[in-house]
């Protein structure tokens, strides 16, 4: 800890926050046992974000970077808390975003191949009819409003069942 504040004096502050942030945490809990078991058992779904450490930082930042235009991936082993952090940030997004977009949530581990891709992406924006390529994009816009595309499970898109042009497509 001491080589990465010599290295960036700014981790200085982010620890502090950090620290200030589990301290109201144990105030929170009063006489309850600080220590709890793992809130990921089991390890699949979401839990409610206020359970994450240092979730309110994290959030923070995905929300400083929409805002400035950039996308942003969650990267972690199974069971560390990043559905649940898409489900905060979906629940936030319509007050926290400078620009509105309403978000859509996806777990790819349901959607199986393009056609299921296509028929989720219809349902979710409310599209008259399921359309691929040129014709999606144009209901898209046709919609008048912007999106936030939450993917969970992004792996499942390097499967056979996804072909190129849907990966392109979610760029």
């Amino acid at each position: 800890v001491q080589e990465a504040i010599a290295t960036d004096p700014s981790v200085k502050f982010k620890l502090k926050a950090d620290i200030e942030e589990c301290k109201e945490k144990i105030k929170e809990l009063g006489n309850a046992n600080p220590i709890s078991e793992n809130p990921f058992e089991p390890i699949t779904g979401t839990i409610d974000p206020e359970l994450l450490f240092n979730y309110k930082s994290i959030i923070s930042e995905v929300f400083e970077n929409l805002n400035a235009g950039g996308s942003v991936a969650l990267i972690g082993d199974t069971g560390m808390g990043k559905s649940s952090l898409l489900e905060a940030i979906r629940q936030q997004a319509i007050e926290k975003l400078k620009i509105p977009r309403k978000p859509i949530y996806f777990n790819l581990s349901e959607i199986q191949d393009d056609d299921d891709y296509y028929e989720a992406m219809k349902d979710s924006l409310g599209l008259p009819e399921k359309v691929k390529g040129y014709d999606f994009v144009q209901q898209v816009k046709r919609q008048g409003e912007k999106f936030l595309l939450l993917l969970d499970e992004p792996e499942q898109l390097t499967w056979n069942g996804f072909t190129k042009p849907v990966r392109t497509q979610l760029r």
